[in-house]
C-alpha cells in the first residue's frame, strides 16, 4: 500500500466522530486532517462494513421499516403509493411475470418516461430474478432496435405514447420480433397486457427463496458510451448497487423526512441508483414527473415540499437565470446535489447566493454504480468532492497506468471500489480498455487539490456531454455516412453555456454531390433522438483531419473551432 495512503488513514483514525446514518450503517466523520498530500486518495470516511445481500433483500428490509409512509407520488395525477403498497405491488408484479414464464436471468426492457409504476418495476424485476435494461425514452425506433438487439430482451414495457416507436423497432429488426414474447403497457391499450393487470396478481408465484449470486447476477443493463466508441450495455450486479447505496447513505446523510423530486429520467443510472433506489433505502417520498417542464418542476418543488433537489447543470442554470423561479416558494429546499457533468463556479455561486440553497456536486459514471465522489456542506465550489467510503481515486498520465506523483498536476482520473461494474455485456475488449488492474479509467482530466478535493478540467475521451446525456461521436458519424451524398464525416462537442456541450458535424460531400445543411438536419432527425441533433452546427469541408492510421483528429477540429470563435 502507498505509504502516504497508510499515513493519511492513520491520521484520520485520530480525528473522527461516529454517528449512525439512515440505513443503520456505522459511519465516521472526519473533523480535521493534516497530512502530506498524495496522488492516491481515499475517502474522508473509513471503510463501511458492506452488506452481502441481494438488492431486493436489502431494499425490502428497509421498506419494511417505513410501511405507512408515502413512497411514490405522481405529481400530475396525484396517484400515490405507501411503502407497504410499494412492496405489495412489487411482489405481485414479480409473481405475475413468473406465471408468464419469465425466469431468473431473462431480460426485460423498459422504454418509458418516469412514473410511480416505473419505479415499482425497478424493484419488482430484480425481485423476480429478472435483469432489466433501460432505454432513453426519446430514442428513435432505429436506436431502440439496436439496444433491444444487443441485450436480447424477451419483453418490452412501454407507455401508450411510446408504443408506436416500439412497433417500428420491431419492423426495422425482425430478429427482435422473434425474441420478444410480450409487450406490457404502463396504461391501458387494447390488445396488450397492462401493468395494472400484473398488479392485480395474487402474488402466489413470488420467488421467496430466490438464490442470488451477488457478484455475477445482473440487476440492470443501462447504456453508456464509456470513454469512446458506440453505446454499450453496462452490467451492474447486486454487489455494486448495494455497495453504492450504503456509500451514498454515508455521504448524503439524509433522513426519512427528506423528500425528492424524480424529474431526472429513471432510465439513467442517476435516476435508478441515486434517486429511486436511494429513496427506497431511506424511506423517502419520491415525487415523479415524466419530463422537465419549468412550471411543473417549480410547482412540484413548492407543493410537495421537496427538501433535497437532484439536478444536472442545465437545471441549475435555469434556476439561477429564469425569472419565473421568483414566483414560487422554494423555502423547504435545504440542499441540492448536482451531477452528470461539472457545474461552473459562477453558476454554483449564484445558485447559493440567489436561492439560499446549499448546493454540492457529486461525480460518477454509469460503469461505477454511479457514485464515486461527493462534496460536502458547506460545499467546496469548483470541485466534485472526495471519494465516497470504500473508494480510492488516483490521477495517472493519460493513456497509461503511470501514477502522477506531483500534487495538483492534471491527469486522467481513475477510481477503484466495490461499486465497479461487472463489465460491458458481450464486450470484454471494451471492458479491458476501461478497467485496468481493478481501476476504472474515466476519460476525465482533473487534479487533486491541496485539501484533497478533486477538480475536473477536461476530457480525454471523445464523449459529448449534452445536458445529462452522453453522445458518442462515432455513433453520429456512422449515421452520417449512411447518407447517399456524404463521403466522410466527423463529429465533435463544442462548448455551450446552457447545455455543457453540443454536437457539431464536419461533412465531406461525395464528388458531384450538393447536399445542403437542411437536408442533413432532416436526415439526422429521422435517425437519432432529438438530444443528438447538431445544435453546434454543420460545416462542409474538403477533408477530415486524420492520423496516418485513419483515426479522426478531433482535438484538431476542436482547436480550429475555438480559434475561429474568438
Amino acid at each position: 500500500m502507498n505509504f502516504y495512503v497508510m499515513a493519511s488513514r492513520f491520521v484520520r483514525s485520530l480525528v473522527r466522530s461516529t454517528w449512525k446514518i439512515a440505513d443503520g450503517t456505522t459511519c465516521h466523520r472526519q473533523l480535521s486532517i493534516s497530512t502530506r498530500l498524495q496522488t492516491i486518495i481515499g475517502s474522508p470516511h473509513p471503510d463501511l462494513d458492506l452488506r452481502k445481500q441481494s438488492l431486493p433483500e436489502y431494499l425490502f428490509s428497509k421498506i419494511d421499516e417505513h410501511s405507512p409512509r408515502t413512497a411514490l407520488v405522481d405529481f400530475e395525477s396525484g396517484r400515490s403509493y405507501t411503502y407497504s403498497q410499494l412492496k405489495e405491488y412489487a411482489v405481485r408484479i414479480a409473481s405475475a411475470l413468473r406465471k408468464l414464464g419469465y425466469k431468473k436471468g431473462d431480460i426485460i426492457a423498459i422504454h418509458a418516461t418516469n412514473s410511480p409504476e416505473y419505479a415499482i418495476l425497478l424493484l419488482a424485476l430484480p425481485a423476480a430474478g429478472i435483469t432489466m435494461t433501460t432505454s432513453n425514452s426519446s430514442f428513435t425506433a432505429e436506436e431502440l432496435a439496436k439496444k433491444l438487439d444487443l441485450t436480447e430482451a424477451s419483453c418490452v414495457v412501454t407507455t401508450p405514447t411510446l408504443l408506436p416507436i416500439v412497433m417500428e423497432a420491431f419492423r426495422i429488426n425482425v430478429k427482435i420480433q422473434t425474441n420478444i414474447k410480450d409487450i406490457i403497457t404502463l396504461g391501458h391499450v387494447s390488445g396488450y397486457k397492462s401493468i395494472n393487470t400484473l398488479m392485480e396478481d395474487d402474488g402466489t408465484a413470488f420467488p421467496e427463496d430466490l438464490q442470488v449470486d451477488c457478484e455475477n447476477d445482473i440487476v440492470v443493463l443501462p447504456f453508456s458510451s464509456g470513454t469512446t466508441g458506440f453505446p454499450k450495455a453496462v452490467m451492474l450486479n447486486h454487489r455494486c448497487l448495494v455497495a453504492n447505496l450504503q456509500q451514498l447513505s454515508c455521504a448524503l446523510q439524509t433522513t426519512p423526512d427528506d423528500s425528492f423530486l424524480a424529474v431526472l429520467p429513471m432510465f439513467h443510472v442517476y435516476g435508478i441508483t441515486v434517486l429511486t433506489y436511494y429513496a427506497f433505502a431511506g424511506g423517502n417520498k419520491l415525487v415523479t414527473l415524466p419530463r422537465f417542464d419549468p412550471g411543473l418542476f417549480l410547482q412540484a418543488i413548492q407543493n410537495e415540499k421537496i427538501s433535497l433537489l437532484h439536478l444536472v447543470p442545465p437545471m441549475a442554470v435555469f434556476m439561477v437565470k429564469h425569472p419565473m423561479v421568483n414566483d414560487f416558494n422554494l423555502s423547504r429546499v435545504q440542499r441540492a446535489i448536482c451531477g452528470a457533468a461539472p457545474l461552473g463556479e459562477t453558476v454554483h455561486e449564484e445558485f447559493v447566493s440567489k436561492l439560499n440553497i446549499n448546493l454540492f456536486q457529486g461525480y460518477g459514471m454509469t460503469e461505477f454504480g454511479p457514485a464515486a465522489l461527493c462534496d460536502e456542506i458547506p460545499s467546496n465550489i469548483g470541485t466534485v468532492g472526495k471519494p465516497v467510503p470504500n473508494t480510492l481515486c488516483k490521477i495517472v498520465h493519460p493513456g497509461t497506468t503511470n501514477l502522477i506523483t506531483n500534487v495538483g498536476e492534471s491527469g486522467e482520473i481513475c477510481h477503484k471500489g466495490p461499486q465497479l461494474m461487472k463489465g460491458y455485456l458481450h464486450n470484454q475488449e471494451a471492458t479491458n480498455e476501461i478497467v485496468k488492474e481493478g481501476w476504472i479509467h474515466t476519460g476525465d482530466i482533473g487534479y487533486i487539490r491541496k485539501d484533497g478535493n478533486v477538480v475536473i478540467t477536461d476530457r480525454v475521451k471523445d464523449l459529448i456531454k449534452y445536458k445529462a446525456f452522453q453522445i458518442a461521436p462515432a455513433e453520429l458519424e456512422d449515421v452520417l455516412l449512411k447518407h447517399p451524398e456524404v463521403q466522410d464525416a466527423a463529429v465533435i462537442g463544442i462548448p455551450d453555456e446552457r447545455s455543457g456541450e453540443v454536437p457539431r458535424a464536419y461533412v465531406v460531400r461525395k464528388p458531384n454531390c450538393h447536399v445542403e445543411e437542411d437536408q442533413i438536419r432532416r436526415f439526422m432527425k429521422d435517425h437519432v433522438a432529438d438530444f443528438k441533433l447538431f445544435r453546434g452546427g454543420i460545416r462542409f469541408t474538403e477533408a477530415i483531419p486524420k492520423t496516418p492510421s485513419g483515426k479522426i483528429l478531433r482535438r484538431t477540429l476542436r482547436q480550429d473551432f475555438l480559434k475561429s470563435s474568438y
